[in-house]
């Protein structure tokens, strides 16, 4: 008996090492460090990536609310409302932006692998646009909309949205 005993783990050892084999993998999956794996396997990007996720939410939050304030509509804020001149093409760029940073963040979440993509995409939409409306501010092509609120709204957004680009940059392969 005890023979057999001592015969178990070497066997155990050689039917792993068979079952690697087989399943095409060049080393054990309980050591990543020394796994091997394609860029087309490794998922473009996680949600787990905590500031870039992090820096995105914000940014939603920045265009959606800056949407919907430009679109007329007054936003309480516990401490007071925030009310913006009607714009009809700041309604649009910024709704827009913040459809392509949900967009983004929904890609994240589930990890797709056009994830990275969707992110510069969007960034870079979001940076255009605000960067647009803060050069007509600049012009004074509106002078209803130069109000404190909406100069601190657009420097908030090419503040993150800037975060948000060197961070997504710093993550490249």
């Amino acid at each position: 008996m005890p023979h057999h005993a001592e015969a178990l783990p070497a066997n155990l050892a050689e039917y792993q090492a068979v079952s690697l084999i087989l399943l095409g993998r060049k080393d054990d999956m309980r050591n990543p460090a020394t796994t091997e794996t394609s860029p087309a396997e490794r998922p473009a990007l996680r949600s787990s990536e905590p500031i870039l996720f992090s820096l995105l939410v914000v940014d939603f939050v920045l265009f959606a609310s800056g949407a919907v304030a430009h679109m007329g509509l007054p936003i309480p804020l516990g401490f007071g409302t925030w009310n913006e001149t009607f714009l009809v093409p700041a309604a649009i760029v910024e709704g827009v932006g913040a459809l392509a940073l949900g967009a983004t963040l929904v890609s994240l979440v589930v990890g797709a692998i056009w994830s990275r993509r969707v992110a510069w995409w969007a960034l870079w939409y979001c940076f255009a646009g605000v960067l647009w409306g803060m050069g007509r501010l600049a012009l004074g092509s509106i002078p209803a909309a130069h109000t404190v609120s909406n100069d601190f709204l657009h420097i908030a957004m090419t503040l993150v949205t800037t975060l948000a680009l060197v961070r997504l940059a710093s993550l490249r392969d």
